[in-house]
């Protein structure tokens, strides 16, 4: 997604934190059956609950990218939850987060990861090959894990 989003309710072009919580007040105000009016920011209500919810966006945006926020935002599993900082939503947004991570990592075309490959090295390398190793396997396994999985080490002795 783009840097800059359009607002719905007249805000022009408006930075990804704005366009999100236009998002946690659509799901607020749907919730108390609300509707939202034109620059519905500078009416009281909603001006205490825009600037409240600002920090906490831009705390997440540091982490996640703006299109993982707002995809889990209209995840049907987060439902009518508008909170970003409850558990479950922090959830949804690592899960929209890694699919994500693993599109961006699965576009690069051929040429672009050569070209990277130039920038990092100052060399020209050779076209990558479009065979799957195991290697490959095991990597994506492991992007499958969830970030907070604990791993014990076990060891087999003979005894």
């Amino acid at each position: 997604m783009d840097n800059k989003y359009h607002s719905k309710y007249g805000g022009g072009e408006i930075t990804p934190a704005q366009y999100i919580i236009e998002k946690i007040c659509e799901k607020k105000a749907q919730m108390s059956k609300q509707t939202l009016t034109y620059k519905f920011w500078k009416q009281p209500e909603w001006a205490i609950f825009f600037k409240r919810h600002l920090r906490q966006v831009h705390v997440l945006l540091r982490k996640y990218d703006a299109a993982a926020i707002i995809n889990a935002l209209s995840e049907q599993e987060s439902g009518m939850k508008w909170s970003l900082n409850t558990p479950f939503m922090l959830d949804i947004i690592k899960k929209q987060q890694k699919k994500l991570n693993k599109a961006k990592k699965r576009t690069l075309t051929d040429e672009e990861i050569m070209q990277m490959d130039k920038l990092k090295t100052g060399k020209q390398t050779r076209r990558p090959s479009l065979n799957h190793n195991m290697l490959d396997v095991l990597d994506d396994t492991l992007d499958v894990l969830d970030d907070d999985t604990e791993y014990v080490n076990v060891s087999i002795t003979d005894g």
